[in-house]
């Protein structure tokens, strides 16, 4: 993703269509892993699925890439996440513009 930013638009949205590939195959392992490590791929989803709908993927810079890029890398490294783990994430996807709770609909009754 990062190198496609300094490329050409298509280039950068086929770069994200991989990196959702990859958070799907992640998803597929959330049985073995602790919640706030689901919940932060959740998040990590749910980002990358609010730049898709908002046509802001093809706009990235460098710079937003790395931070995305980073906070992939960091946030869903294999060790056992934590709740700061989880607020640093929510800090992150912050940072980037994007709201931790886009898309989510509160429960009935709430």
């Amino acid at each position: 993703m990062l190198m496609s930013a300094r490329g050409d638009h298509s280039e950068l949205f086929a770069a994200a269509v991989t990196l959702r590939t990859a958070l799907d195959n992640l998803w597929a392992l959330r049985a073995y892993k602790d919640q706030n490590w689901v919940s932060i791929l959740d998040l990590i989803q749910s980002a990358l699925m609010q730049l898709a709908k908002s046509d802001r993927l093809e706009t990235l810079d460098a710079d937003q890439c790395t931070a995305f890029k980073e906070l992939v890398e960091v946030s869903l490294s294999p060790a056992t996440k934590t709740t700061d783990d989880l607020i640093e994430a929510t800090r992150r996807v912050a940072e980037l513009g994007l709201s931790a709770f886009e898309g989510f609909e509160p429960l009935a009754g709430s």
